[in-house]
């Protein structure tokens, strides 16, 4: 006699938390992560907040506001505060953006 299987079990995975095979090295680096996101989130509520505190790290770590560095050289650690809602930052680099693995039009 043929064992009769329940045709749901081939249609549904199990449904298994991640936190039933973590291990306990992986759930103390989920939490630390954790943590520093509330961190920052507890700090940054708007836009505005987020772009001043980033700012304040980027500055922090050695990065300068763009309009205030005369030449860009490799390893020129810039940023652009965008009205206080956005910002960009970035490393100036040594090869031309052509280069690189992003393409920019010139439309």
């Amino acid at each position: 006699m043929a064992k009769k299987t329940n045709p749901e079990s081939k249609l549904f995975r199990e449904k298994k938390s991640i936190w039933q095979d973590a291990k306990k090295a992986d759930v103390k680096r989920i939490y630390d992560f954790a943590q520093i996101y509330k961190d920052f989130i507890s700090k940054a509520k708007t836009e505005r907040e987020m772009v001043t505190y980033s700012i304040e790290e980027l500055e922090a770590a050695g990065f300068k506001e763009i309009s205030k560095v005369k030449t860009l050289k490799p390893g020129t650690k810039v940023y652009k505060n965008i009205r206080c809602k956005g910002l960009f930052a970035a490393v100036i680099g040594k090869e031309p953006l052509e280069n690189g693995p992003y393409r920019f039009s010139q439309d």
